[in-house]
C-alpha cells in the first residue's frame, strides 16, 4: 500500500480487502462525492466574467434548475434546453472555461478521501471510471489529476467545432446514467454486480440499485434516510467545503504564536550575539507550536538522511502553503529557503521568511532569477546553511508533481553539495492552493537518499534532473511497474544509464 492509502487506510480497507481485476468496476459520481460542491458554479462564473453569459441566462438557468428540482422539467429536457443556448460557440471556448474553473477553484474542492478510493481501486487493478450527469468540459480536466481513464457523462453536439445546438444522446442522468455503466461494463467487460458506484444524491438511486456494491459519500437528507433503511454503508468527509469556527481559531492562534516566538528568538540573538541561534530557535519553536495548534501531524520516513551531509541542496515538491511550515519542522535549523520575492512583500507572512533568512528571486524575470541563484553556492559554503527550494518553482495544483527546473540543479553542482529530495505527500490535504486556512491532517513524508552530483556534467543535466523527477513520482505512486519498465527499457535502448543514487555511469548497448 503506497503512504497516501496508509494514511486513509480505514477509508480504503473494504477496497483493498476485496476481489482484485479489471472485470470489477468503480464508478464516481463527480459533483459532491468527489468535490465538494457544484463544478458547474465555477463553470457558469468563468462564462460570466467572460461576457458569454448575460444576467438573463442566469436567471433562465436558474429557473431551469428550479424547474427540474421541483420535477416539473426533466433533466434531459433542461441540457436540451442549455445545448439551444450555446449554439455557434466554439467547443475550444468551454474547454478553455473547464481548465481555467478547474486551476481557479474546483482542484482544491476534491476530497482527499475520494482521491485515495480511487487510487485504492486502481491498486486493485479495477476500471475506475467517473458517470456524471455533468459535462466533459467541467469534469475533464480532473482526469489526469485523479488517473482516471474513463468518462461517462453529458455531451453536447460539436459540429466543425462549434456546438450545433443538439444533445448528443441522452442525458447522463436517471435512465441515461444506468445505461451509461450498462454501455462501459459491456465494452470492457465488467461486472456489474461486482461492482461500486459512489454517490452523494438520491437522484443516483437507480444507479446504486443497479449494480451490486452501492456506496453513499457525503449524502443528501434524502439518499441518508435510503441508505440507513438499505444497510448501505455510508462515509462523511469533513475535508473540504466550508471552514468550521474551531479551525479558524487554530489558525489565528497558529500565526499569533509567531510574535512572542519571534521576540524570543531576538532576545536570544541580542544575548548570545548570534543571530544563527536566534534564527535556528524560531523556526524550530514556532513550526512545533503552530503545526500543532493546526492539528497538524506528521509521520517522517528516512528522516535521519536529513543530517547525513550539511549543507546540501534540499528540494521538495510543493503543492500546499502549509509545505515551508513542515520543512521548518524537519530541518529545524541552518536551513534557508529560496522563494518568489513576493512572499517577503507580504504584511504577515513576509516578516516571518525574511527572519527565516529566505532568499527572494524575481521569478517574472528570468536573468533576475538566474543572478540571484548564482551566488548561492558561495553562500551555502561560506554560511554553511543549506538552501531549501522547490524545483517546480511554483505551488502545483494536483498530486502530481509539474517539471523541474534547472536551478537547484546547478547550484547543487556549483557548490559541490548533494541533494536531498524531500517527497511530501498529502500536505495538499492540509491547504491546497488558495485556500486560506489549514485543516487538521496528518502528513506523510519521506526523505530520500542524498543524491550525490560530483560527476554530473551540464550536457546531460536535463536527463539528471527527469531521473530526480521519477524518484518523486515513484514515491508518491504517480507510476506503475509496467509504466516504470518501460521507461527504464526506452533509456537503455537510446542512451546512457545513470545511477543517480550511487553516481556510477554503465554503457548501454543497443541492440538496433
Amino acid at each position: 500500500m503506497n503512504t497516501d492509502l496508509h494514511i486513509y487506510r480505514e477509508t480504503v480497507e473494504t477496497v483493498l480487502k476485496g476481489e482484485k481485476g479489471p472485470h470489477i468496476g468503480a464508478f464516481f459520481d463527480f459533483d459532491g462525492t468527489i468535490i465538494s460542491g457544484f463544478s458547474v458554479t465555477s463553470f457558469l462564473q468563468e462564462q460570466f466574467f467572460d461576457g458569454l453569459l448575460m444576467p438573463q441566462d442566469i436567471s433562465d438557468i436558474f429557473r431551469g434548475g428550479l424547474d427540474f428540482k421541483l420535477g416539473t422539467r426533466s433533466y434531459h429536457d433542461l441540457m436540451v434546453e442549455v445545448a439551444s443556448k450555446i449554439r455557434g460557440v466554439t467547443e475550444g471556448t468551454f474547454v478553455a472555461y473547464g481548465e481555467s474553473a478547474y486551476e481557479r477553484k474546483v482542484a482544491r474542492t476534491i476530497y482527499p478521501e475520494a482521491r485515495a478510493l480511487i487510487q485504492a481501486h486502481l491498486q486493485m487493478g479495477h476500471t475506475v471510471a467517473i458517470v456524471s450527469s455533468a459535462t466533459p468540459y467541467q469534469v475533464e480536466p480532473a482526469l489526469e489529476d485523479l488517473q482516471v481513464d474513463h468518462l461517462m457523462c453529458t455531451r453536447f453536439e460539436v459540429e466543425h467545432g462549434y456546438f450545433n445546438g443538439k444533445l448528443d444522446g441522452e442525458a447522463c442522468f436517471g435512465v441515461g446514467k444506468v445505461n451509461a455503466v450498462n454501455k462501459l461494463a459491456e465494452e470492457h467487460g465488467i461486472d456489474v454486480n461486482a461492482s461500486f458506484f459512489y454517490s452523494d444524491s438520491d437522484d443516483d438511486l437507480l444507479v446504486l440499485e443497479h449494480v451490486g456494491r452501492p456506496q453513499v459519500l457525503n449524502p443528501n437528507s434524502g439518499l441518508k434516510k435510503i441508505a440507513q433503511r438499505r444497510g448501505w454503508p455510508i462515509r462523511f468527509f469533513g475535508s473540504r467545503g466550508a471552514t468550521d469556527f474551531k479551525n479558524v481559531v487554530r489558525n489565528l492562534a497558529a500565526i499569533s504564536t509567531f510574535v512572542p516566538t519571534a521576540l524570543t528568538g531576538a532576545a536570544m540573538w541580542w544575548l548570545t550575539g548570534s543571530k544563527r541561534e536566534g534564527r535556528n530557535f524560531v523556526i524550530s519553536t514556532w513550526s512545533d507550536l503552530a503545526t500543532a495548534l493546526m492539528g497538524i501531524t506528521m509521520e517522517v520516513t528516512g528522516e535521519e538522511k536529513l543530517w547525513l551531509h550539511r549543507p546540501a541542496v534540499i528540494i521538495f515538491n510543493h503543492q500546499s502553503n502549509i509545505d515551508p511550515l513542515v520543512l521548518c519542522k524537519l530541518l529545524r535549523r541552518d536551513a534557508a529557503p529560496v522563494g518568489k520575492k513576493e512572499l517577503a512583500e507580504l504584511p504577515i507572512v513576509g516578516p516571518v521568511f525574511d527572519f527565516m533568512g529566505m532568499i527572494p528571486i524575481d521569478r517574472s524575470n528570468t536573468e533576475s532569477a538566474v543572478k540571484t541563484l548564482a551566488p548561492l553556492a558561495e553562500f551555502m559554503l561560506e554560511e554553511k546553511r543549506s538552501i531549501v527550494i522547490a524545483p517546480e518553482g511554483t505551488r502545483s495544483l494536483s498530486t502530481v508533481p509539474g517539471r523541474f527546473k534547472k536551478g537547484p540543479f546547478r547550484i547543487a553542482m556549483q557548490a559541490g553539495v548533494p541533494i536531498i529530495p524531500v517527497v511530501i505527500h498529502n500536505s495538499s490535504d492540509a491547504q491546497p492552493k488558495g485556500d486560506l486556512f489549514a485543516r487538521p491532517v496528518h502528513i506523510a513524508v519521506d526523505v530520500l537518499d542524498p543524491i550525490h552530483v560530483s560527476d554530473w556534467e551540464l550536457d546531460d543535466l536535463e536527463n539528471r534532473i527527469d531521473e530526480v523527477r521519477d524518484l518523486y513520482l515513484d514515491t508518491l505512486g504517480l507510476r506503475d511497474e509496467d509504466q516504470a519498465e518501460l521507461e527504464e527499457d526506452d533509456d537503455r535502448d537510446s542512451a546512457e544509464v545513470i545511477d543517480i543514487q550511487s553516481g556510477r555511469n554503465d554503457r548501454a548497448s543497443s541492440s538496433g
